[in-house]
């Protein structure tokens, strides 16, 4: 599997939903002509790479700035975050671009 950068962005915003609709693992290999395994790979494959130091320093200060970004949109429209939600719960809620950030510099992906 040899994917472009290209490739490899329109699938992670596709996973993330960067224009606003996550999809399914599923539904992008299907589009892709891939196995769902090979669109895993891809995105665990960008994470990795994004966490390497010189990448993950102005990921890490986007979040800072973006600090209320999260919590509000963590919170949801009862503007409370409760403990008993799940974090997939939660992680649902962000937008996609700070789920992927937050991924890609503190997930469990392993390395």
């Amino acid at each position: 599997m040899n994917l472009s950068s290209e490739a490899e962005r329109e699938i992670v915003a596709l996973v993330y939903g960067f224009d606003g609709r996550r999809r399914k693992i599923e539904e992008i290999a299907e589009q892709r002509g891939m196995a769902p395994q090979e669109i895993d790979k891809v995105v665990q494959s960008v994470v990795r790479r994004m966490r390497r130091p010189a990448v993950a320093a102005p990921i890490r200060e986007a979040l800072v700035a973006a600090d209320a970004r999260v919590w509000s949109a963590l919170a949801g429209a009862t503007g409370v975050l409760r403990k008993s939600d799940s974090l997939a719960m939660a992680h649902q809620r962000l937008p996609g671009e700070l789920a992927f950030a937050i991924d890609c510099l503190y997930d469990t992906v392993e390395d």
